[in-house]
Order: C-alpha cells, then sequence, then structure tokens
C-alpha cells in the first residue's frame, strides 16, 4: 500500500502508527459506507470515495475518475494494452443513493453535480473520454449531444450476423434511433490480426444493417479542432443542427481537454510509464 496510509477516525487523535496519517470525522454515516477487505481493515466503498474526491478534484477531473468508477476495465500492468476487464464497481444510481441517505456529508453538492455528467459502461479511459466530449453538457464544455449510449448490446440481422459471425454486436458509442455507431479506434488494441478482423467484421456488420460507423482515433481524440468535426457529422447523421450556444463552452472546453482522458496519475508506482496509448 502506498503511505502515509491516511486513517478515518471518529475523534482527533495522534496515530501511533508509522507512516499514517489519521483524519477525523464526526459525520454519522447511513448504511454501510465502509467495505472489509481483511481482518480490522476496511476502506470507504466507491460512492464515498466519490463523494471524498469531490472535496478536492476540479469538476472535469472528478467526471474522469467517476467515469473509471462506473466503468468495465481496471489499470492492469499485467495485461498487454495495460487494462483488464471487470464488472463496474459502481453506477451512477448507486452514487445517487448514496448521497441521498448522506446529505450532509462533506462533498455531496459537487458529488451531486458531478454524478449527473459520469460516463458508464465505458471499457477504457479514452472511451469514456470520447463519450464525455461529445455528451457532456456544452455549458460543462462538451458538444451535448443526447441519446449517445456506450456499450449497449444490440441484435443485428441475420446477414449482419454472419458478417461479424456473432449474435449480438457491442457498439462503442451508439445512437440507435439514427442509426449512429462511435467507434474509438485503439492502437494498443488493434495489435494482434483477431483484434484487427474482429473489429473490421464489426464494422461492416454494422455497416450492413444501415449504421453510419464515424471511427474516431487516439489523434482525432486528442484534437478539439478534429472532434468538432466529430460531432458535426453526427449532429448531421441524427437531423440535428450543430451549434455552440453556450457563453461558457470555449472556457469550459479548454478546461475538459486540459483534463484529457489519462488516469497516470492515479496508477500505481509500479506501472510502466512507456505504456503508450494504452487506454489507461
Amino acid at each position: 500500500m502506498p503511505v502515509p496510509v491516511h486513517v478515518l477516525v471518529p475523534r482527533k487523535s495522534k496515530s501511533p502508527i508509522p507512516d499514517a496519517v489519521a483524519h477525523a470525522s464526526h459525520f454519522a454515516f447511513k448504511e454501510k459506507p465502509f467495505i472489509r477487505i481483511a481482518d480490522g481493515v476496511f476502506v470507504a466503498c466507491p460512492e464515498l470515495c466519490f463523494v471524498q474526491l469531490a472535496c478536492d478534484l476540479p469538476f472535469h477531473e472528478l467526471i474522469k475518475v467517476g467515469s473509471a468508477l462506473c466503468g468495465t476495465f481496471v489499470i492492469d500492468s499485467s495485461c498487454s494494452n495495460g487494462l483488464a476487464k471487470r464488472a463496474p464497481i459502481t453506477t451512477t444510481r448507486r452514487i445517487e443513493a448514496f448521497i441521498r441517505r448522506n446529505p450532509g456529508i462533506r462533498g455531496a453538492k459537487a458529488a451531486r453535480r458531478a454524478v449527473k455528467c459520469l460516463a458508464e459502461n465505458a471499457a477504457s479511459p479514452p472511451e469514456a473520454f470520447l463519450w464525455t466530449v461529445m455528451s457532456l453538457a456544452q455549458r460543462y464544455g462538451g458538444y451535448g449531444i443526447p441519446g449517445l449510449e456506450l456499450n449497449r448490446r444490440i441484435a443485428p440481422s441475420k446477414k449482419a450476423q454472419r458478417l461479424a459471425r456473432r449474435k449480438t454486436l457491442v457498439p462503442d458509442i451508439v445512437h440507435a434511433s439514427s442509426r449512429l455507431s462511435l467507434e474509438y479506434d485503439s492502437n494498443s488494441e488493434h495489435l494482434t490480426p483477431d483484434q484487427i478482423s474482429r473489429d473490421a467484421s464489426k464494422r461492416l456488420a454494422l455497416e450492413a444493417d444501415g449504421f453510419k460507423v464515424i471511427t474516431v482515433t487516439l489523434k482525432q481524440l486528442s484534437s478539439s479542432d478534429e472532434m468538432r468535426g466529430v460531432a458535426e457529422q453526427s449532429c448531421k447523421r441524427m437531423g440535428r443542427r450543430f451549434q455552440i450556444q453556450s457563453k461558457n463552452f470555449r472556457v469550459q472546453h479548454r478546461l475538459l481537454y486540459a483534463c484529457g482522458w489519462s488516469l497516470r496519475a492515479y496508477r500505481c508506482d509500479g506501472f510502466s510509464e512507456d505504456d503508450t496509448e494504452r487506454k489507461a
């Protein structure tokens, strides 16, 4: 565990343990805000972690971290792309429920504001950032495109099933009613021929079912100018007029991109800094 270890205690006291810092809290928590991980060792539940982070993190950074908590990935240096799959450890509903049960907790106001903006079920940090750039309200620096869903499983036609060689498809980001699919093109995921073939067949199957597939590379995602073009194409497909209406958009958009998608600051010391895009 990284040191110093931060410990929550019911009253002010000097920690008798070296490399430990005691924090006093008199708040009467509702439900079970701590999870037992070993004999006598408890950690804050994901929902409490999010509220605690809301006390210190800027708005866009809080969205990035909250989206990771609600994502289907975990940083794992033993994997080829630096990520492993997992079930989301929390959801926006569970975070909102925790805040409702603990309304007076420090950080609740900022957490309540940010939780409505989190990406759920993202398979990687760049995928979460792509959804955020496209979906976040314009007053917060996103393009405010409604109805975009992350990794929603859809049932393709029989023709598409034959092309994809599978019975269901999972577009990275989909707008079902306009048959629009945004596919994040990760170089680290495309190192193997099998993955390249699988992704190509998925795109062919989606196009066979009438979807417009827009591929977004990491280079595009890193450029606000190129992402504006992606947003314009998406709105055109959806029959929406692309227009920036918020006066705060430019300032907030710069803050959003300054935050970026990387979770490098949250990695363990043993995680390789040489992992390229690696999605983490």
